[in-house]
């Protein structure tokens, strides 16, 4: 709050209007907190581990409670701002579509869809099909919702770390190979949008 106070000042006295994001894993809310996240017009992300029972393994058995502050919190309207920050790897892109379709009917339509890797997540072209395969399927299905992928922000997860990931400890190789699929993955979901 501190920080947003001295921002304002700062900004209004540069004529500079300020924009505020803020990445939560949505547990420890307030009325208080929220009514000043909803007076600053916060962009709020949440992150979320792949599915609900990931999640709850990762995330201390998070997953009832983030959905029950999203409903307690926000109306299905102002639910549509939030930015679900929805990671997956090569190893799951099956699940892609059913994991999409539960956080639909949980109100979400706005996602960051974050390509893992590391050392045991190496993309292939082929991998990049069939994720917007998946993902195709699920916005023919539910035409309202969308990706930031497409809005020109980044949808790496820890790409630019170097050496172990602290968040996930994953090993990074071969950046530019990575980059190069990262490049194809955002084209052809562009490519798809731009389409209907």
């Amino acid at each position: 709050e501190k920080l947003v106070t001295y921002a304002e000042k700062k900004g209004s006295s540069l004529g500079n209007k300020l924009e505020y994001s803020i990445a939560t894993n949505f547990t420890l809310l307030s009325q208080k907190r929220i009514d000043f996240l909803h007076s600053y017009n916060f962009n709020i992300h949440i992150s979320l581990n792949w599915n609900k029972e990931n999640n709850d393994l990762l995330r201390d058995n998070s997953s009832n409670i983030v959905f029950t502050n999203i409903k307690k919190y926000f109306t299905k309207e102002q639910a549509k701002n939030i930015c679900i920050l929805f990671a997956f790897t090569p190893n799951n892109i099956q699940d892609i579509g059913k994991n999409l379709e539960f956080l639909i009917e949980e109100w979400m339509v706005y996602f960051n869809l974050e390509m893992v890797f590391g050392k045991q997540y190496i993309w292939k072209k082929i991998d990049i099909e069939r994720a917007v395969q998946y993902i195709r399927q699920v916005q023919q299905k539910y035409p309202d919702i969308h990706f930031a992928n497409t809005e020109n922000k980044s949808t790496y997860l820890d790409i630019n770390t170097d050496g172990v990931c602290s968040d996930n400890s994953l090993v990074f190789h071969n950046k530019s190979l990575q980059k190069e699929m990262k490049q194809v993955f955002d084209s052809k979901i562009e490519e798809y949008l731009n389409k209907r």
